[in-house]
């Protein structure tokens, strides 16, 4: 009986520890939303396509005020919002209730607003394909331009603001970024090409600067640095600055509000730690992650 009262006793601990109700906590007032999950993972089909669609989207992240706005948007002027929505007390779940939507086969992006942060206090975009069921299906393959340089790391966002998502893809050999376009007609073709650190190896995009576009963030896996590249609109980008981590062989790394301060934040996964002698990139990550705050 002793046993088990301790058990028991440790479990309850473990569920309070994991669970930010239990010491109170909220979200800053001020935060930028992240959404790091959004299911279904596609938008579901109502009983006739053609008609207007009711359906409910679960979207799992951090920072998500109890005010929080979501969209479901086509192109920048065709937005949705949820006839209810319902937000989680620690901030990390929203339940969007859409009822009676009118929308066509198309690729959605999902955002998540904070009305009440600095502007603009929007979350990356999380895309969503709403296909119909056809009598019978013809399968294609859209090949891209020709990327030389062992492309590595590969992110969709909408680089040139005109509602369709464009692809950034670091190449390890040619140390560079391509940014590619796309108008859901064709295929995805080079628009501009940026140089980055030795050996880049993984890519995020964030409002860095809060301009409304997607900048980027790019680790140099042998500089042990990341690239922080500004978008100037329209697909092209400059090099912001170039930041030297204390770990070695960086890879991995995201973009979000961690200090709550209305700021786009970095972490950093290296793969390998300070000081370490006979270190395999190649090998499971063992180093610590670097959080890099923006000023």
């Amino acid at each position: 009986m002793r046993m088990i009262r301790m058990l028991g006793s440790v479990t309850v601990l473990l569920l309070c520890l994991s669970s930010a109700v239990c010491f109170g906590q909220t979200v800053p007032p001020n935060a930028i939303p992240l959404i790091t999950q959004v299911s279904p993972p596609s938008l579901p089909l109502g009983s006739n396509p053609s008609n207007p669609n009711n359906f409910t989207l679960t979207i799992l992240g951090a920072n998500f005020t109890p005010n929080a706005v979501v969209n479901l948007s086509f192109t920048p002027t065709y937005i949705l919002h949820p006839s209810v929505t319902t937000v989680n007390p620690s901030g990390s779940s929203i339940t969007a209730q859409f009822t009676n939507a009118n929308i066509s086969p198309a690729t959605f992006a999902v955002t998540v607003s904070n009305p009440t942060g600095t502007p603009p206090a929007t979350s990356n975009a999380y895309y969503l394909p709403y296909t119909p069921a056809e009598p019978g299906v013809v399968l294609n393959q859209n090949s891209t331009s020709f990327l030389a340089g062992s492309p590595k790391g590969m992110l969709a966002a909408d680089f040139f603001g005109n509602g369709y998502p464009g692809l950034a893809v670091v190449s390890q050999n040619s140390n560079t970024v391509s940014i590619l376009s796309s108008n859901f007609s064709g295929p995805f073709t080079l628009s501009s090409s940026n140089p980055t650190g030795s050996q880049p190896w993984g890519i995020v995009a964030a409002d860095f600067l809060g301009a409304g576009l997607p900048d980027l963030a790019i680790t140099n896996s042998v500089d042990n640095t990341v690239s922080i590249l500004l978008a100037n609109g329209g697909g092209t980008y400059r090099l912001g600055s170039t930041i030297s981590l204390p770990g070695v062989f960086p890879t991995q790394l995201v973009a979000a509000d961690f200090n709550g301060d209305g700021k786009m934040d970095l972490a950093v996964l290296n793969t390998c730690g300070m000081g370490t002698t006979g270190c395999f990139p190649q090998a499971a990550p063992q180093g610590p992650v670097r959080f890099v705050s923006s000023h």
